[in-house]
Order: structure tokens, then sequence, then C-alpha cells
């Protein structure tokens, strides 16, 4: 289970990595009282999970053959009348009561816990800080509409949809709707918080960091070109993300930001009209802390009569079950969030700065891989207009480190790169006016007839994808399902496939993957 439902987590927030040491961005560990534990992750994270795990865990991967689900397992482990706990806050809703369904047919009972178990182990010295920066404006410039006009295009959805509060808790959403970035997480603008919009007001809560800047490089060392990566941090902490820790309440005629107030500097301030009308929008602050209880009495309101809790979907994985659970079930609507459409569509003003960031990047990424045994690669990007830091965790991974899906570097597996196999770079930056994610894969020398047949028979898919005609309402599952058929003919015909997703969309100086678009299987 992830911190707030989301891809990406703070630092202070990485329970599973905590207990088991897999850190990637998908899994749930599951721990018994007599000590078994097994953990489930996607094939992305197979190899490196492999790694990651010592021997008292037992690696459970997901959706192969013969390889139980959560619930099957915990059914076949424990005995009939048995309680499995979860921390509610921190398991999406569509989650705990699918859950909870599979575990009552095999006579198992689901609890949420008011105690996070690993929170009482993790000690104040080991548990790494929130981050507590201001948190800062994007210009209109950049994000070409006013919040206030967003907030409006919200509260037509909720019309569309007769809610009468909406409940943000998606961290991109809260960033884009306001037009506010922060440091919270790495390699994101969004910072920690919550929205909550109403017709008649709109909250929120959020915690933030200042971002430092990271510089990562490809140099030579002893006549041989080695990877290697040195951070040069500002604000106390390597914070890449654009989003901050907050939720949102919006209504028709209120918005309430939930975040810690320390974090809000006068620029913010003046920036939301905070305790003011203004626009059609009579906006709020409190402490992130206080939703729920904000929650429970505004659904109990007699002029409540739908509350709008976002589901799960796709990147987005939607309300908690503490906040789900918070609404009377007679008031509940759970829907997708109409941010993800809003967001998903660029405005002339994002699309532009999107293509001319790509362009400024593609500039960047070309002057490193001609230069690639003596330059840096961010000392390129941050020659480039608008550049603010890297989008990522660059992937600089050389022969079978480049099998392993969103490697990183230790000690011992470190290799120096030579002419003898491919080399994967898969790196992207901020930009005040867009954000990137590229991936190129190299070879300096000679690779072999089933290397080039692999990267050949991926490029004709990648090329049929580029080139797809098809009519409005295919779903992005069907398009990765035709791309793959390049991969009946290309990948499947050969035997080959990828644990991995063929696309998917990007944020506007938020995060590197963006609903609605998510090309995979």
């Amino acid at each position: 289970m992830r911190c707030r439902n989301s891809e990406y987590t703070a630092a202070a927030d990485g329970r599973r990595a905590f207990i088991s040491g897999q850190d990637g961005s998908a899994g749930t560990a599951v721990v018994l009282r007599d000590g078994r534990r097994a953990l489930w992750t996607d094939g992305r994270y197979f190899l490196a999970a492999d790694r990651q795990l010592d021997c008292e865990w037992l690696l459970m991967k997901a959706r192969e053959p013969g390889v139980p689900t959560m619930s099957a397992w915990l059914a076949q482990e424990l005995a009939e009348g048995s309680k499995v706990g979860v921390d509610a806050a921190l398991m999406a809703a569509t989650s705990y009561l699918e859950l909870q369904l599979r575990l009552k047919e095999s006579g198992l009972e689901l609890v949420a816990e008011k105690v996070n178990l690993v929170d009482a182990v993790w000690s104040p010295q080991e548990r790494p800080p929130r981050v507590k920066d201001d948190l800062f404006v994007h210009e209109l410039s950049f994000a070409g509409v006013e919040w206030t006009h967003k907030v409006a295009q919200v509260r037509e959805e909720m019309k569309k949809q007769d809610v009468d509060l909406l409940v943000v808790t998606a961290l991109d959403e809260v960033a884009w709707l306001l037009n506010l970035r922060g440091n919270d997480i790495p390699y994101n603008t969004g910072g920690w918080g919550r929205l909550v919009v109403q017709h008649r007001w709109v909250g929120w809560q959020v915690v933030q960091q200042r971002y430092g800047r990271w510089h990562r490089w490809v140099g030579v060392a002893g006549g041989t070109t080695k990877a290697w990566q040195v951070a040069q941090v500002g604000g106390g902490g390597r914070w890449y993300n654009t989003v901050f820790r907050s939720y949102l309440l919006v209504d028709h005629k209120d918005v309430t930001l939930f975040i810690d107030n320390e974090r809000i500097p006068p620029v913010v301030d003046f920036h939301l009209h905070i305790g003011q009308c203004f626009d059609n929008v009579c906006f709020h602050v409190t402490e992130y802390d206080n939703l729920v209880p904000r929650l429970q009495a505004a659904a109990a309101s007699s002029d409540v009569k739908r509350v709008l809790l976002p589901k799960k979907y796709a990147y987005t994985g939607g309300v908690s079950y503490a906040i789900y659970s918070a609404v009377p079930a007679d008031k509940r609507v759970s829907a997708v969030s109409p941010v993800v459409a809003l967001k998903a569509r660029k405005n002339d003003v994002e699309a532009k700065g999107m293509k001319a960031a790509h362009l400024r990047d593609a500039v960047a990424l070309v002057d490193f891989l001609a230069f690639l045994e003596k330059e840096r690669l961010d000392e390129y990007r941050a020659e480039q207009e608008h550049f603010l830091r890297p989008s990522f965790f660059s992937v600089s991974a050389y022969g079978t480190n480049g099998a392993i899906i969103h490697y990183r570097p230790t000690n011992a597996t470190t290799r120096a790169i030579t002419k003898d196999a491919p080399y994967l770079l898969d790196s992207g930056g901020q930009y005040f006016d867009g954000t990137t994610d590229v991936t190129r894969t190299l070879h300096f020398g000679a690779p072999t007839e089933l290397q080039k047949e692999a990267y050949t028979r991926v490029l004709m898919g990648a090329v049929d994808l580029t080139l797809l005609v098809f009519p409005k309402g295919t779903s992005d599952v069907n398009v990765d399902v035709i791309t793959r058929r390049s991969t009946f003919w290309y990948l499947y015909q050969a035997g080959l496939d990828y644990k991995h997703g063929t696309g998917h969309g990007i944020g506007m100086f938020l995060n590197i993957h963006e609903c609605k678009m998510n090309i995979k299987i």
C-alpha cells in the first residue's frame, strides 16, 4: 500500500521499503503474526525485487502462472475466522472493498486498523523528516489559465454529475488545479495535500519543501566510460517532484485546502486570496490532518446531498477507504475525478510549452550523446531555458542492468560502460513550460544479431503506434494490444515481450506519468 495511493511517495512514507527493502513504485507487503512474509509486485520489478528482498521474504510475481493473488494466499495460510489488518488511510477504497469481499468468501475478516504497525516500529531517528519548504506559484505565462477558471470548469463537471462536494486527493490534481507546485516527493513538482471542492466552498491541506538542484552525469575514469550520479542539493533534501502533500475540498462556493499552514509564503497567500472571496471562489486553508473530520461534518449537512469520491483510474489511486467511509453510504458518488480529463486536455499555452520543452530537452540529450565520454547530461539540460531540475531518477544502465526496469545503481551492480553490450538511458527534465521523459538504447560496438532483432522489432511496433489511426472511443488498452500485434508479427512471433507498458501520458511541469492515457495491457 502506498501513502495517498500515489505512484510517488515521500521518503517519510516509504513503509514498504523500510520493512522489506523493496522500493519500487508498485508492491504490497504482507506479514503474518508468525513471521512469514510475502511481497507482490508487477513485472517491472521482478528482477529488482529479487535482488532487494532477503531470503525471509517470498516474492510473488503478480499475474505469472501459478502465483496466487494476495487474498488467495491469505486464505491458504490463515485459519478460518482470522483477521487481516490494514491501514485504511493508505489503502484505496476500491482495493479495500475488493479485498474485503474476497477474504469474506474465505471466512476471513478485513479490519481497518487505526494504528499503523510499521509506524510503531519505525523510530523518529531512522525515519526521514517531512519536507516543509514553501510552495511556489506556477506562473500564468506557463499555466495558460487562471486557477479560478479551472475551479469553474470543475464546478461545471460537478453540476453535470449532480454532486455538491468533491474531494481531490491526487497530488498532481491539487497542484494543477491551483497553479501551485512543491518539492515534497523525489522527482516530481506536486506537493503533499488534499483539496475539497464544494459548490459553496473549497478547502486545502498541504505540506511541501523547497527544491534543490541535482546533477547527474556520465564521465570518464581511467580511460573507460563509467556512469555515476552526484547530488548537489538545496533546501536540505533531494526533491525532484513538483507535487506537495495536501488535500482539496471543492463545492459550488468554497474551496478548502488542507495543508500545513507554515508552508504558504506571502506570494502564495496572495495568489490564492486566502480567507477572501474572489472571482466566485471563497478560499480557505486548514491543517492537513483536518480532512476527515471536516468531510464528516460537511457530509452530515442537509445541504450536501451527494459527495463525489474519486475512484481508482490508471495512475490515480482514488480516495482511501478512510476518506470513503467518512461519507454516509447514501451520499457517496464513486466516479473518476473530473480533474483527470481537464488536466489531460492541454490548453494552447501548455501544448506550446510542452513542445518547446521537448525540443530544448532533445538538444541537451543529443549534445550529451554526441559527447558521452566527457560531458554531463544535466549540465546540458541546465543550459536550456526554463529548466528547473531532472523529472525523475535517471536510469543509466549498461548490459544486463538494462533489463532491470527502473534500475538504480549500487556498489554491487555498477558496471563500466564498454563496447560489448547495450547501454540504456532513461531520463527527463522538469521545465517550467513542460515535463520530459525520454528513453534511448545505444550500442557503442557491434551488437549481436539477437540484440539487433529485438531492437528492430520494438522499433517497428513503436512506428506502428505512431502511425495508428483508430476510431473514437478506442481504449488505451486496445491501442497497446494493437501495438503488440506489431507484436504478433514483430515481438510475439519471435517469442519476445516486455514486462512494461508501451506508453503513458505526461504532466505539464508535473508527474511524468499522467492519466488519462496509459497504454498498457
